[in-house]
């Protein structure tokens, strides 16, 4: 069968054969990244996906949940929390979860020191809460055969998401 898949990544790796992908390095604020995405939805086609890694899983987490339109979002990694609020960082990660809007996956490696596991409990508690569609899965690190697993995730969960958008 083959999948349109239209998305922004916010890294350079490959996602999987059949999705078109727009590149983006996103810089700024966060909200001049959530501007910068809302441009970058406008010229794709349907389904929409954001996938990031890093400071891009972070991006995918907040367009997931302030960029209307999306299909889904899969976040690698990436704050949860930010130490202080200010105007580049108005609002933290966790605050923005009621206004998720499409399906989430997280992937969270145990050995990352910016997304410790108790926040990583308290993002799943959130969304649970929320009632919101959405998979978190943890790894030892996103490295090798764990990080061959959270990308095939990603595939399916993006291929899944895609045949419900037809």
């Amino acid at each position: 069968r083959d999948y349109k898949v239209t998305g922004v990544q916010t890294c350079a790796l490959p996602i999987c054969a059949g999705f078109s992908v727009v590149s983006a390095p996103l810089t700024g604020s966060d909200p001049a990244v959530i501007g910068q995405l809302h441009k970058l939805k406008a010229q794709l086609e349907a389904p929409r996906f954001v996938v990031g890694v890093g400071a891009g899983g972070l991006y995918a987490r907040l367009a997931a949940c302030a960029v209307l339109g999306l299909s889904g979002a899969v976040s690698f990694g990436g704050r949860l929390w930010y130490p202080g609020i200010d105007a580049d960082h108005p609002i933290q990660p966790f605050d923005l979860l009621p206004g998720l809007s499409c399906p989430l996956q997280c992937h969270f490696a145990a050995d990352d020191a910016d997304t410790p596991q108790t926040w990583v409990d308290e993002l799943e508690k959130r969304l649970r809460a929320a009632g919101r569609p959405h998979q978190v899965f943890r790894y030892g690190h996103l490295a090798g055969a764990d990080r061959d697993t959270a990308w095939g995730r990603a595939r399916n969960f993006l291929l899944h998401l895609s045949a419900d958008a037809r």
